[in-house]
């Protein structure tokens, strides 16, 4: 069988051989034909490197009459860069709060009153239309989708002077 060994100068050398010759025996091959030291290079067939000096070529799967052979330059550097030390952290590493599932959640939009009635616990938003709930936060109710929001009116201050303030600085003091 006819062995093709392509060479990175362009260059084609054709080896005699037989599917029980080992791979050392291609490479000195080579060298004795004028192609480069065993050290600068390796072989490759069908995008499998052949590594292994002691392996026949038919344990590579090169039985073909004409068998093409592909020898690359060894590329330089690679492992022997600087090697970078692992970062310590000296406090651990903040733990993420799970929110608890609540289990029906729009049971805390209505309430059944007497005769199988359902009654709107929270307001709906005028803009955004009916389904869109408005959000309780104490002192007024907000739309988390359009934004809207309208304050709860709070009883009047048991202090005189506190009402006086307000009026003073042209503020309602009933309403926000």
């Amino acid at each position: 069988m006819q062995i093709f060994v392509n060479l990175p100068s362009q260059q084609t050398l054709t080896l005699a051989a037989t599917p029980s010759d080992t791979i050392a025996d291609l490479k000195s091959a080579i060298q004795s034909r004028g192609g480069p030291n065993e050290q600068y290079y390796q072989l490759i067939h069908g995008g499998k490197l052949l590594g292994d000096d002691g392996l026949t070529l038919a344990e590579y799967g090169i039985r073909n009459q004409f068998a093409t052979v592909n020898l690359l330059p060894r590329l330089l550097g690679g492992g022997g860069g600087k090697k970078r030390k692992k970062k310590v952290f000296s406090t651990p590493k903040k733990e993420k709060k799970d929110k608890e599932k609540e289990k029906l959640p729009v049971l805390k939009l209505y309430k059944v009153v007497g005769g199988g009635v359902l009654e709107r616990l929270r307001k709906e938003c005028p803009k955004c239309g009916p389904g869109n709930f408005m959000a309780d936060h104490g002192d007024r109710v907000s739309c988390g989708k359009c934004g809207l929001s309208f304050a709860r009116n709070q009883p009047p201050s048991p202090h005189p002077a506190a009402r006086e303030d307000a009026e003073e600085e042209g503020k309602e003091f009933c309403c926000r």
